[in-house]
């Protein structure tokens, strides 16, 4: 039995496009089906995601789903456009600042929904051999204490991200999600863990502060930096992680990671083991530090 909303059977094709084709999550999703005077249930899209309902309708195209968000706007009945346009994306920022803030709107249902359904990523991560990535920021401008929802979910969709930019759809698929492993806030230094590979593209972008496409003027000498420090990464490979595409919006987010001043960039020589004393890893930086100015000694 179909739940209780107004969706047709155009408008679930548009939700299945929207999955596929896109990274947004449930809740900008069902924005583009909800207005005044209609109500949809907030659990619709997991459940559409999940082929729980509406298995036989088939997704959009990917040119029909370009062609809905183009007219988007101008399709609301009964709505001034640049108003009412307005006035959804204020409570779109207002429901998100509640969420982040004061834990208002959460909703539960849809966290451990999710959480519950993710058992083949649980089971992909134990199945691959894991490496560290440990990242230090240092601006002390701003407290840790509450920017840590901010980094984190940046550095997770920014890891995702850049999977799906730079990766084949074999390799991507192939690969796996990036976990918090710890977080110390008073130092504001973070440890994840995730497969080699796309973990070792994820710390170069970060180290090398990368933004859209500027080449970098020692690509080589960053690929000769890889080929000395994991023998296991060939040379076509080592390009590919110091030359990886963002997009602008990646690059925006960046930016803002790197107004909290990354000091330090490290992944581990080697596979961890969970539980294990990853202080006894070997850790290689890969953040190239700045020269040492004239007169100045290193301690």
């Amino acid at each position: 039995m179909a739940p209780r909303n107004s969706l047709d059977r155009r408008e679930v094709a548009l939700i299945k496009a929207f999955i596929r084709f896109t990274n947004i999550s449930n809740q900008e999703i069902l924005s583009y089906f909800s207005r005044p005077g209609r109500s949809i249930n907030h659990r619709v899209i997991s459940e559409i995601k999940n082929e729980i309902h509406f298995r036989d309708i088939e997704a959009a195209t990917e040119e029909e789903l370009r062609a809905f968000q183009t007219q988007w706007p101008e399709r609301l009945p009964d709505l001034n456009v640049i108003d009412g346009q307005r006035r959804l994306r204020a409570i779109d920022r207002r429901s998100s600042r509640d969420q982040y803030w004061i834990g208002a709107g959460v909703d539960y249902g849809e966290i451990w929904s999710a959480y519950e359904s993710g058992l083949a990523y649980i089971n992909k991560f134990h199945a691959t051999p894991v490496h560290a990535l440990v990242i230090e920021f240092s601006n002390l401008q701003y407290d840790p204490l509450f920017d840590h929802e901010a980094i984190f979910k940046t550095l997770k969709g920014l890891f995702h991200d850049l999977k799906k930019e730079n990766m084949s759809v074999e390799e991507y698929n192939a690969s796996g999600p990036m976990f918090l492993y710890s977080v110390e806030r008073g130092s504001s230094l973070y440890r994840f863990l995730a497969g080699f590979r796309e973990l070792l593209m994820h710390g170069m972008m970060l180290s090398d502060e990368k933004i859209m496409k500027v080449h970098l003027d020692n690509t080589q000498k960053r690929v000769d930096f890889i080929r000395k420090n994991f023998h296991n990464v060939d040379s076509a490979s080592a390009q590919k992680f110091v030359m990886a595409r963002t997009t602008y919006e990646m690059d925006e987010a960046l930016e803002k990671l790197m107004e909290r001043g990354i000091k330090s960039v490290k992944i581990s020589a080697g596979p961890i083991q969970l539980g294990s004393d990853s202080q006894t890893v070997k850790m290689i930086e890969l953040k190239q530090q700045p020269p040492d100015r004239p007169g100045k000694v290193r301690k």
